[in-house]
Order: structure tokens, then sequence, then C-alpha cells
């Protein structure tokens, strides 16, 4: 019996780190494929956008937003996910403040 339990352990992990891997591709293909991160600068904004059907639509959004005058939050549960915004919008020449677990709090 412990080792059927045991067995199913590492069956859950394996299925865990599976779906956090899935969870990422679906956010961005950078966060998963390390190699893609070595695209000169000169092409890494355009190929931000290529890369991700969500950052693509993002970048429609935004451009339809921002012409209305509205401001824009943008939530990510992941870091890494928000490394990959803010390379997009510095390349849109647009500011953000980005708040996250390392922003330091005054008080």
């Amino acid at each position: 019996f412990a080792d059927t339990i045991g067995a199913n352990r590492k069956s859950l992990s394996g299925l865990n780190n599976l779906l956090m891997q899935l969870r990422k591709l679906c956010n961005h293909p950078y966060l998963v494929l390390e190699d893609m991160q070595t695209i000169p600068d000169s092409l890494y904004y355009e190929h931000l956008l290529v890369s991700s059907g969500k950052l693509f639509v993002l970048d429609r959004l935004l451009t339809q937003l921002l012409a209305q005058g509205s401001k824009v939050l943008i939530f990510s549960q992941m870091t890494a996910m928000l490394d990959i915004l803010n390379g997009y919008l510095q390349g849109r020449g647009l500011n953000c403040a980005r708040l996250d677990g390392s922003t330091p709090h005054e008080t």
C-alpha cells in the first residue's frame, strides 16, 4: 500500500510540473523555451508579439484603449511574465509601474 501511495505522489508531482509548464507556455513561449531569449535587441519587441497570442491580443487592446485615453492595469501571477510585459511596454515606449513581491514598502 505504501508503495502505491509513493508512486501516486510521484505521478502527481510530475503532473503538477507538466501543468505549470503548460501554464507558462500559454502565457508566453519565452517562459519555457530559454533559447528564444537570445534574440537580438533589434528584433526582440516584434518577436515578443508574434510569439504569443496573448501578447498579440494585448497589443491590439492597448492600442484601442490608449487611443480612447484609458488607463490600464495588467495582472499576472508570474513575475517572469511581468518581466516580459515590462520589455513589451518599454518596446512600445509606454511608461509603467510594477508592483510585485519585491516592491519595497514604506512604513
